[in-house]
């Protein structure tokens, strides 16, 4: 791609306009720059020539709108068609940008009307000129025009990037306390920048948070001292609205005086008020989940792919008799289910491997030796293969349940021994009278298998209607706790 810069020239004079031709003619020694050897001094310039200034204005109008720009336009003064100030006016309708040089060799306008018509970016040239020194004349002005083309898109490229990254900017003179904020350094806080006006360093200082000042000037000192290279915090500013915003305030000294002081400091605001809220609502959820995992009396451990274990509660210390710098780093299912017990645990990942598994009831061996029977539910970390990584375990101690169901079972084993050998009848009914149970003689009595009566037989059914009101009364003063006795009745 063509970096050359077009340069539009007009003059009805064609020997004149040959004249220009030659002189930025590339390679052209007759009219070298002040005698320069060095061709990297000289933009390369693609020439225009027009014998009529609306044949320029036309194709200069044609060149913008395309979006291209003309740096530069050489016009004669005086032309029939109009002057070479009248063309100048038209051109900087189009493109305020545009740099003119009017040459003359008389006195038609003015270098004042000049100036006030064209305002700036005009060069005034009288005929006849050295051709050297007009060509180091229009190699220089190309180049600041270069300059300044490259400093706006620069500056424009930096102003996207504010106004996309929303950050607020701001420029600090240390010494005089002056500073300069853009429009969303005040968004930040609720104002406009007029609202804030007149703005110093002051305005920062009365919409930080006390606190977070004092930590600022910390971070200031380490870095007037070139202790740290940037000034860095997260502070606190007072919003219009009355609540605390949290910004991210960077910044760096760009100029220093020769004994070392700092002297100007650019940086820029960020706010984080929405990452700082969620990061506070993670606090507090993990808070809120530490404190119930510490207090539930539930077992919660983690195990690694590996088996070893990774976390366990309070809870789980008090089951397992270790404490957490016991048991964490050790492999849990070695530690805790030792010996023949481990058979527990091949077949717990033998049921794994056919689905989830649910109330799990493990025998663990706690430090001490005592066995405990642990009711297990737990929550697996798969990796993208499908692969456990992590188990996370939650147990309830149900040693003292299993106890007493054990007791219970040998009660009513010994209970129904004892009813076999009685020689009455004994059965057992719910409140609601349906039997449950019946000795043999109580079969005998009523006419009935066992299974027959417990499979869904009303004691009221077997008991004569005119003793149904009785039964109950008995039925409700042993529910009330009063001491049985004998009631009598007659049955089916």
């Amino acid at each position: 791609m063509s970096n050359k810069k077009m340069v539009m020239v007009v003059d009805d004079e064609p020997a004149i306009l040959e004249y220009y031709r030659k002189v930025f003619q590339p390679d052209n020694d007759d009219f070298d720059i002040l005698g320069s050897s060095e061709s990297s001094s000289e933009t390369d310039i693609d020439l225009h020539l027009f014998s009529l200034p609306s044949e320029l204005i036309s194709e200069f109008s044609a060149v913008y709108s395309s979006g291209k720009s003309v740096p530069l336009c050489i016009l004669d003064m005086r032309m029939p068609e109009m002057n070479g100030l009248e063309t100048a006016v038209e051109l900087r309708k189009i493109d305020h940008d545009t740099i003119i040089i009017i040459c003359t060799a008389f006195s038609d306008s003015s270098a004042d009307k000049i100036k006030d018509d064209l305002k700036e970016g005009v060069f005034l040239v009288h005929k006849p000129f050295a051709p050297d020194e007009f060509k180091l004349l229009v190699h220089s002005i190309l180049r600041e025009w270069e300059a300044k083309v490259i400093s706006r898109k620069n500056e424009e490229r930096l102003r996207l990037i504010i106004e996309g990254t929303q950050v607020g900017t701001w420029e600090w003179n240390i010494v005089t306390g002056e500073t300069n904020f853009n429009y969303r350094w005040a968004e930040i806080v609720g104002y406009t920048l007029e609202e804030l006006e007149p703005v110093s360093v002051n305005t920062w200082l009365s919409l930080t948070h006390l606190d977070d000042l004092l930590l600022s000037n910390r971070q200031l000192e380490l870095h007037f001292s070139r202790k740290i290279p940037v000034y860095d915090i997260e502070c606190r500013m007072r919003h219009k609205n009355g609540t605390w915003v949290w910004v991210h305030a960077r910044g760096r000294v760009m100029s220093w005086s020769s004994d070392g002081k700092p002297l100007i400091m650019y940086g820029t605001h960020t706010d984080i008020s929405e990452r700082k809220s969620v990061e506070e609502q993670i606090i507090e959820e993990r808070d809120y989940s530490s404190n119930i995992i510490k207090n539930t009396p539930a077992i919660i451990c983690g195990i690694g792919e590996d088996g070893f274990c990774n976390s366990i509660n309070p809870a789980g210390e008090f089951v397992t008799g270790y404490q957490a710098t016991e048991i964490i780093g050790k492999n849990w299912w070695n530690t805790l289910y030792p010996g023949d017990e481990f058979h527990q645990v091949e077949t717990l990942f033998r049921d794994i491997e056919k689905g989830d598994v649910r109330n799990y009831e493990m025998r663990l061996t706690r430090k001490d030796g005592e066995k405990r029977v642990v009711s297990w539910n737990s929550i697996y970390r798969r990796d993208e293969d499908g692969g456990i990584t992590e188990i996370i375990g939650f147990g309830h101690d149900i040693t003292d349940r299993k106890i007493a169901e054990e007791a219970l079972i040998e009660s009513r084993e010994r209970f129904k021994l004892l009813s076999e050998v009685f020689p009455e009848t004994i059965f057992e009914a719910s409140i609601d009278g349906k039997i449950t149970y019946t000795n043999d003689n109580g079969c005998k009595q009523f006419g009935y298998t066992q299974d027959e009566l417990a499979g869904g037989v009303n004691i009221y059914d077997l008991i004569m209607p005119e003793y149904h009101a009785t039964v109950q009364q008995r039925v409700q003063d042993r529910i009330r706790g009063e001491k049985g006795g004998y009631t009598e009745y007659r049955a089916r």
